[in-house]
């Protein structure tokens, strides 16, 4: 069996989003007691230039684990690139509160 978490980390060390990505879309993790999936999928694909899906993510991860400054963090990431900076704002602020702060 495939350890889909060390796979995506190598992908990644390689720069090879695209196939980290196609990785998290074949294999497929429960997320409803873990945010990798989520946060993965999410910086993926901002990594990929595909902020709209990236703000998919983000805010499905965020549903499912409000206190993950991460995703915040990449959901303003996302929303900056769309240049909606309102949005973009206020993501990176609940980022902060949480304590995320890189």
């Amino acid at each position: 069996m495939i350890d889909i978490r060390y796979q995506f980390e190598q992908y990644v060390n390689e720069q090879r989003y695209l196939e980290a990505y196609e990785l998290l879309l074949t294999h497929p993790i429960d997320d409803s007691y873990d945010s990798f999936y989520c946060s993965s999928m999410c910086w993926v694909l901002n990594q990929l230039e595909r902020y709209h899906e990236a703000q998919y993510y983000a805010r499905k991860g965020i549903g499912l684990f409000p206190n993950e400054g991460f995703l915040h963090a990449q959901l303003g990431y996302a929303y900056y690139r769309n240049e909606n900076d309102d949005e973009a704002l206020t993501s990176y602020r609940k980022a902060l509160e949480l304590k995320f702060d890189e």
